[in-house]
């Protein structure tokens, strides 16, 4: 029912958008409705809709937070940005370019974030980086319990055959 068209070809989450809704906006795609649902008399996803109609900012920043694809275009090759300039919306147009430098940046340091664990799990020795447990092994390193900080602790260091040691001889 929550993909259910009328007879213009528009879902709910279409009006909802096109009229600034966001409770039913938000409600809607925690439902799971298709979010990205091409209504079939102007070609407009329900993010479209909502930048070419003028729809308020919260509506818009919730649709793309529940994954709107901000870089689909309307039969004119125009993504929400672009739209959001042509009608001379400046206010708008930031609230697209603001989320999008948000999310780029967040994928960016998770992906940072990533590659560091993997390489200092693998310095380590406690996992190759792509073993299988390796997130078992990345969430030791994120608790602290592969610190170093625990000097007493023989695991706190790296063992023997670690890329660190590996083909020197271990003194006694």
């Amino acid at each position: 029912l929550v993909n259910a068209r009328k007879q213009n070809g528009r879902t709910a989450l279409h009006i909802a958008a096109q009229q600034s809704q966001v409770e039913v906006v938000q409600t809607l795609a925690e439902f799971k409705c298709n979010i990205e649902e091409i209504e079939l008399e102007q070609g407009l996803t329900p993010l479209l809709l909502a930048v070419q109609s003028g729809a308020s900012a919260e509506t818009v920043l919730t649709l793309l937070r529940y994954g709107a694809n901000d870089k689909a275009t309307n039969p004119l090759q125009q993504d929400v940005l672009a739209i959001a300039k042509a009608n001379g919306d400046a206010d708008m147009a930031a609230t697209i370019r603001r989320f999008q430098s948000e999310r780029n940046a967040t994928k960016l340091l998770q992906h940072a974030t990533e590659i560091c664990m993997r390489d200092f799990a693998a310095i380590l020795g406690i996992c190759e980086v792509h073993a299988p447990d390796q997130d078992a092994a990345f969430e030791k390193v994120r608790s602290g319990q592969y610190c170093g900080t625990d000097a007493h602790r023989t695991d706190a260091y790296p063992p023997f055959n670690s890329p660190l040691t590996r083909g020197h001889t271990q003194h006694t």
